[in-house]
């Protein structure tokens, strides 16, 4: 089927875009599966309400803050709703301390 909606929101380079992903996934109705991915940089301007939105869609939200580094990659399989920390989420980064990956993206 197709998606019930798509959002970019740019939380390295807009201040602002933390504060529409909130109200984003806010808005989805609790139980839709959510692909989130972060491509290149967030961490930049990210915002508590980035962290904030990342734990309604099940990821830990402590865990999330942390890897937020230079040049981090993220992908989620979340669920508007789920418990945090129970969905499958995967971490990639090159910078200053070299490139590392966690998670398994297919547990």
């Amino acid at each position: 089927g197709e998606p019930y909606r798509v959002g970019t929101f740019d939380t390295c380079g807009v201040f602002a875009a933390n504060a529409a992903l909130l109200a984003f996934v806010t808005d989805l109705p609790t139980g839709t599966d959510v692909l989130a991915y972060i491509w290149d940089e967030y961490s930049g301007n990210m915002s508590s309400d980035t962290t904030t939105a990342m734990g309604m869609i099940g990821l830990d939200t402590a865990t999330f803050a942390s890897r937020a580094k230079w040049r981090t990659a993220f992908l989620a399989f979340g669920k508007k709703g789920a418990a945090q920390g129970s969905v499958p989420v995967g971490y990639c980064g090159q910078g200053p301390y070299g490139t590392y990956t966690e998670g398994d993206p297919d547990s």
